[in-house]
Formats: C-alpha cells, sequence, structure tokens
C-alpha cells in the first residue's frame, strides 16, 4: 500500500499509515490509500486535524469533527474555547482577539458571547 494526505502541511502519513498532525484545518483533508499490486483499487478517506493547544496556547471550535460545525443563514452557534495552563505554573491572566469574515459571521450584541458554565472566574 502507498499511503498520501491532501495537505501534508496538515497531516503527514507515513508507509505503515500512521497519521501525523502538524496543523489545524478548517475542513477536511483527504487521505488516500492505493494498492500498488492492483491498480486501480484505492481508497480514501476525509479526516479533521483538530490540535489540542499547547501550553499556554487557545485553540477554538470542536475537539471532534469540523472545528465550527455547519450551519444555515440566521441558525446561531457554539464556539468552545480551550487554553492550555501550565501543569507547574498558574494561568493568572489570558487575552485572546477573535477575528472573523464579517461577511459570513454576524454577532448581533456583546450580550451573545456568554461564558460556559466551565469557567470558574469573571467574563
Amino acid at each position: 500500500l502507498n499511503f498520501s494526505t491532501a495537505l501534508p502541511y496538515v497531516m503527514s502519513i507515513d508507509r505503515e499509515g500512521v497519521l501525523e498532525l502538524f496543523n489545524n484545518y478548517h475542513t477536511t483533508v483527504e487521505v488516500a490509500s492505493v494498492y500498488i499490486c492492483k491498480p486501480g483499487l484505492n481508497d480514501t478517506i476525509d479526516a479533521y486535524a483538530n490540535l489540542e493547544p499547547e501550553v499556554y496556547d487557545v485553540d477554538l471550535g470542536s475537539r471532534l469533527h469540523a472545528p465550527f460545525g455547519y450551519v444555515s443563514k440566521g441558525e446561531t452557534f457554539d464556539v468552545n474555547v480551550r487554553i492550555q495552563a501550565s501543569s507547574v505554573n498558574d494561568l493568572k491572566a489570558y487575552q485572546i482577539v477573535i477575528m472573523f469574515d464579517d461577511t459570513l459571521v454576524q454577532v448581533n450584541n456583546d450580550f451573545d458571547c456568554i461564558k460556559g458554565s466551565g469557567w470558574a472566574h469573571s467574563w
């Protein structure tokens, strides 16, 4: 078998078929296998590349599947925010700026942005 991915800078696959993730990606990445002993026998799957944040890093979106899901015009959706603190030092403050294409996503008002029940401190 020969393995490949459509975006090797996002995820690569070795000769044994083991995937390695390098970057998050907003849509699926095609992973292909080709049976070299029988031309025409091949298969592909679509895989999501969602990495956990490193220490003192932030990750937005779902841990599994499409990072931001799929919604239709007028629907709302939640965006998970994960911040990875250090196991040695407390995280005392963190500020993030989320930028988006305002032709595609609209925040109706600031009160639409709420903290989840898992947040222990003030907004």
